[in-house]
């Protein structure tokens, strides 16, 4: 029987480092049936449980052992993206819906300029689900992109992310000081 539908984390002892992405749970007396979205599937003999469908957590006990599933959140972007950065909590089910195992392919954040200016005018994330606008330190979602329309642009370095956030988060950021995190580009020693 279905007992439980993700995209949600299942988390051992509460570590980000075994976190696995969780399609749907079923329910057969006793064992506990996860589909996971990398295509695995793993069998629990639940000694003891606690749903919370105000939460949509689930815990439970398999072998003396806690295991949590719960919604994906913000911080789950750091084992479901290439960025190594908080990324916009509303993104992160695309994220893990598309979670193999390894990271999505198709996600890109992208600083956008406009030809007359020597600023960065907007830093955008996009995957699967959408595109989101960096604006006053958070993450507003985009319903159209026609503003960047012939802009130039300007992929970020996934290792760099964190710190370009910081920078654009904090002041203006020049073209040219923007080209040191470009993906691909130069690096800071050069």
């Amino acid at each position: 029987m279905l007992f439980y539908v993700g995209p949600s984390a299942l988390v051992a002892d509460d570590s980000l480092d075994k976190l696995r992405v969780v399609k749907e749970v079923h329910r057969d007396g006793r064992m506990f049936k996860v589909v996971f979205y990398d295509g695995g599937i793993e069998y629990f003999r639940v000694d003891k449980e606690t749903k919370n469908d105000r939460t949509g957590t689930l815990v439970f006990k398999s072998y003396d052992k806690i295991y949590k599933i719960r919604p994906v959140r913000e911080e789950d972007a750091f084992v479901l993206s290439k960025y190594d950065t908080l990324l916009p909590e509303t993104s992160i089910a695309g994220l893990a819906e598309n979670w193999n195992g390894e990271f999505v392919a198709q996600e890109n954040l992208v600083a956008y300029m406009v030809d007359d200016s020597a600023y960065v005018a907007a830093l955008v994330y996009t995957n699967s689900t959408g595109s989101w606008l960096r604006s006053n330190r958070e993450w507003v979602m985009l319903g159209d992109m026609s503003a960047t329309e012939g802009m130039e642009v300007m992929s970020i370095d996934p290792e760099k992310a964190d710190e370009f956030i910081e920078m654009f988060d904090n002041n203006y950021v020049s073209v040219d000081d923007a080209s040191k995190y470009e993906e691909g580009g130069a690096s800071e020693e050069d």
